[in-house]
């Protein structure tokens, strides 16, 4: 059942409830800059990985935005919103620039934070690393790009 559309400065998404389901939030374009603002914290220590190890990392996200900020998509992977990271090498340079997508496990509400366990892989090579975490909506924008803060680790990569 349809509840409400919202058209709030770039952002369309439509709002609905099935039985026994909490809200869901659906992005139709584009989210605004007032919209796509977030901080991430960091809840683990790890600090070293060896080459191409996969982790768990748990973070917490926070909705400084002016809407909710959409868990769901109407085309699927494209412009969904995902929990990512880029690996900068010591020298800046990037390692990777498209980390392992997690996606997000509810809206998350303005004012509110939601936990994620991102799914971070290291690089293929050892040395020291900056792990930089943010948010994507797929095929449109990196969050960083509109101003929103990102989260930057060293990491320690080990044969």
């Amino acid at each position: 059942m349809i509840q409400r559309v919202i058209l709030s400065m770039g952002l369309i998404a439509v709002t609905f409830q099935m039985a026994g389901c909490e809200d869901k939030t659906i992005a139709t374009g584009k989210l605004a800059k007032d919209v796509a603002n977030v901080r991430i914290q960091v809840k683990g220590e790890l600090r070293k990985l060896k080459i191409n190890e996969q982790v768990v990392l748990p973070i917490s996200i926070f909705n400084n935005g002016v809407e909710s900020i959409p868990s769901q998509s109407k085309s699927g992977r494209w412009l969904k919103v995902y929990a990512t990271y880029h690996w900068l090498k010591a020298s800046g340079e990037t390692a990777v620039w498209d980390g392992i997508r997690t996606e997000l496990p509810a809206d998350i509400k303005r004012g509110k934070s939601i936990d994620v366990a991102l799914i971070v892989k290291a690089p293929s090579e050892p040395g020291k690393y900056s792990l930089v975490i943010d948010l994507v909506q797929e095929g449109v924008q990196w969050f960083a790009d509109t101003g929103s803060q990102t989260t930057t680790l060293t990491y320690f990569i080990e044969q």
